[in-house]
This record gives structure tokens, sequence and C-alpha cells, in this order.
């Protein structure tokens, strides 16, 4: 999924993602807009069955909710999103992944 520019009440903002669910990754980068909300979450839809172990932000650990919701709230600029998702039976199994095995953009 892309899109480039489209409106927002906070400013115009830019989304591409990347599905490597056959990696056990989901790879979003946003541009976010000029004027900053006081929340901002990004929802990453997963097919049935699967859901997100955790979440890297800019290379850093963080910003996983449930559900799929990633927390950016305070991010600017250009921000770089990989989830480390999994099928439900196996996300024990795929939490226990090295940190060199987790995406870092």
């Amino acid at each position: 999924m892309k899109f480039e520019r489209a409106p927002t009440l906070f400013g115009p903002m830019s989304v591409r993602t990347e599905s490597r669910l056959s990696q056990g990754r989901v790879l979003v980068e946003v541009d976010a807009p000029p004027r900053p909300a006081a929340k901002w979450i990004l929802h990453v839809p997963l097919p049935t069955g699967w859901r997100i172990v955790s979440a890297t932000i800019r290379r850093q650990a963080g910003g996983d909710g449930p559900d799929g919701v990633v927390d950016l709230t305070g991010k600017a600029g250009s921000i770089k999103c990989g989830s480390f998702c999994g099928e439900s039976e196996n996300a024990t199994e795929l939490s226990r992944a090295t940190e060199a095995d987790r995406p870092t953009d």
C-alpha cells in the first residue's frame, strides 16, 4: 500500500508499506505531517491469525501495542517502522528471535 501527500488536518503525509509476512515482517515508512498531533497511532492490519510481537521505530525498540497498533506520538519527519509479527500459535517462538533477526528499518 502506498499513498503520497494525502491531505490531513495536520498537513500532507505519505505512507508506504511492504509486507514480508513470509519473513515475519511488515515494514512501514511514514512522512509525518508538519503539524504534530496530540496522539498519533499507526494501525498495521494483519491477516487473521497474525499479531505483532514487537516493533522498531527508527531502529529503536518499542511503540508496539495490541491489535497491530504502533504509537508514533511525538515523532516527526520521515519515520521507518518495522513490525516483527507471527501467526498466533508461533508468536511465542518468534518473540525469542535475536535482535539481528528483527527489522531495522
